[in-house]
């Protein structure tokens, strides 16, 4: 007999399992807008598909499973869509998996361990967060909010950016900040069947910085822009050839110069990349062509570039 998860009423929306709710108790207590099940896919081949949350703040569709054991067609749909919502530039979304319950640890993104919910220490936005590791024993992340929208804070009392990264600085936690701290703890412990009140779960009203009224205002006229009907099937379509061009065009004013700047450019591409990889792209005079040969030639369904992925004497041949 399959076991089926239980249905949860919380927030106005009826969630097909205790596990999609614990997740919008979660953005709720760290204030994070968000639709459930806002629209539909057509994946051809693949099948329809619906993904779970539509976050609009932060440009971000979201799958919720409770682990990583999924079947063929799950597996295939998932990483379909993947591929297509981050290679569309006209949508500038992006997707992620999340599986388990809301906890401090790293988050998979379409089978890849890349991200972790951080609170950036420079524009205050909470939203998953690529870990660069340790400098001096304080955390360096990705925010693609400061790096996408004009930097007008590099440096304040929580941190600093530096080649790309925001550090935070002694007393300040990006990935163990109290309030994500919070979020995790009520959103593991609501029990819904006693009928707690949605409105606690809220997050503390504060008065938002001068960044944050910039973000909304931005993304207020995004989703003027964006505007679709709730549930309308859309279908994606996935051109190869112009995405080598528009790859060609970004890389123009691209800069590689050090291991930092690789793991960047292969992360806004879409793609995670091992160590060995990185040390292997380093030793290559020729860096960044070297990266885009790769990008251009990688196979349809990889998301982590390992040493295998990088055709050296292909890439040679090419410039001659």
């Amino acid at each position: 007999m399959d076991l089926k998860p239980i249905e949860t009423q919380y927030n106005g929306y009826k969630f097909r399992s205790r596990l999609e709710a614990r997740w919008a108790v979660f953005f709720d207590t760290v204030g994070i807008n968000y639709e459930y099940e806002k629209e539909g896919f057509d994946l051809g081949e693949a099948g329809w598909y619906l993904p779970d949350f539509w976050l609009p703040d932060l440009h971000r569709w979201i799958e919720i499973k409770s682990s990583d054991k999924l079947s063929k067609e799950e597996s295939i749909k998932l990483l379909k869509f993947h591929k297509l919502i981050n290679h569309d530039a006209e949508r500038d979304e992006s997707f992620c998996v999340l599986m388990g319950e809301p906890y401090h640890k790293k988050y998979k993104v379409c089978y890849r361990v890349v991200d972790a919910w951080g609170v950036c220490p420079l524009c205050g936005r909470t939203d998953l967060m690529i870990d660069h590791g340790i400098c001096d024993t304080n955390a360096m992340a990705y925010c693609v909010w400061c790096d996408i929208i004009e930097r007008n804070v590099t440096d304040n009392e929580n941190g600093y950016f530096h080649k790309g990264v925001v550090v935070e600085k002694h007393g300040y936690s990006i990935f163990k900040n109290n309030k994500l701290l919070k979020a995790y703890n009520t959103a593991r412990s609501a029990r819904f069947e006693h009928g707690e009140n949605p409105a606690k779960f809220k997050s503390e009203i504060r008065n938002p910085t001068v960044k944050e009224k910039t973000m909304s205002i931005f993304v207020d006229e995004y989703n003027k822009a964006k505007v679709k009907p709730v549930c309308t099937p859309v279908v994606i379509k996935y051109d190869l050839e112009k995405e080598k061009a528009e790859r060609k065009e970004r890389f123009k004013n691209c800069e590689v110069k050090g291991e930092i700047d690789i793991v960047r450019v292969i992360t806004e591409e879409g793609y995670q990349i091992s160590q060995t990889a990185v040390n292997q792209i380093l030793s290559n005079e020729n860096k960044k062509e070297l990266i885009e040969y790769v990008l251009d030639n990688i196979d349809f369904g990889v998301f982590v570039i390992e040493c295998e992925h990088i055709d050296v004497d292909g890439f040679n041949k090419s410039l001659n």
